[in-house]
C-alpha cells in the first residue's frame, strides 16, 4: 500500500506520479540532486528534517521538491546569492538555529566565504534583531569550527 495511516501517499522511488498533493516526482528528484550538490558531506538538516522524512513525508517532499527542486534550482540568481539570501532570511526570522547551521554549510559549499556569511548575519541585525544576529553568529561559528576540525575548505 502506498498510503500511510492518514491516507497520504508515501513518497518512494517510482511508486506514483506525485505525492498526493500534486508535487511531481521530477521536482523531488531535482531537489535531491540540488541538495546533493550543496551538501556533499551528507550532513543532515537537523532533527526536524529527519523527522519530516520519516513521519511527515509530505512536508519532506514539500521542502525537497518545491524549495530545492523548483524554486531554488530555477530562480535566476547565482547559487552563492541564493544561499546567502537563505542565511539572511533564517537569521532575521530567528528561532531556527538547527536549520541555520545547515544553510551556513550549504552557503559555504556553494561558493560563499565565511566573511560573506558573517556580513549577511551582521546586516540582518538591523532587520531581525541584534539578539537574533548574535545567535546566528554563534551557529555560524560552530559550523566554521566543525569544518576546520574535519578539514573542509575555509
Amino acid at each position: 500500500d502506498d498510503r500511510d495511516t492518514r491516507g497520504t501517499t508515501k513518497p518512494h522511488e517510482g511508486a506514483q506520479k506525485d505525492d498526493g498533493r500534486g508535487l511531481p516526482n521530477a521536482a523531488f528528484e531535482k531537489g535531491q540532486k540540488t541538495l546533493a550538490l550543496l551538501n556533499p558531506e551528507g550532513l543532515g538538516q537537523g532533527e526536524g528534517w529527519d523527522l519530516a522524512g520519516s513521519h511527515a513525508p509530505g512536508l519532506h517532499w514539500f521542502g525537497t521538491g518545491l524549495l530545492y527542486g523548483d524554486l531554488f534550482a530555477d530562480i535566476a540568481l547565482d547559487q552563492r546569492t541564493k544561499l546567502l539570501a537563505v542565511v539572511a532570511a533564517a537569521t532575521a526570522h530567528g528561532g531556527v538555529s538547527e536549520q541555520l547551521g545547515f544553510y551556513v554549510e550549504t552557503a559555504l559549499n556553494g561558493g560563499a566565504s565565511r566573511q560573506d556569511v558573517v556580513d549577511v548575519i551582521t546586516l540582518m541585525s538591523a532587520i531581525g534583531s541584534f539578539g537574533k544576529a548574535q545567535n546566528a553568529l554563534s551557529v555560524a561559528e560552530r559550523v566554521f569550527h566543525r569544518r576546520d576540525n574535519v578539514g573542509l575548505p575555509r
